[in-house]
């Protein structure tokens, strides 16, 4: 159980990490 929610805030971390990069790349080039 402990394993799971790891690997859960794992994923977690590394959607939000690529939607901030993206985020970042879209304001710098289109705005």
């Amino acid at each position: 159980m402990t394993t799971t929610i790891i690997i859960t805030a794992a994923v977690a971390a590394s959607i939000v990490g690529t939607i901030m990069e993206f985020i970042r790349y879209y304001n710098e080039n289109f705005s």
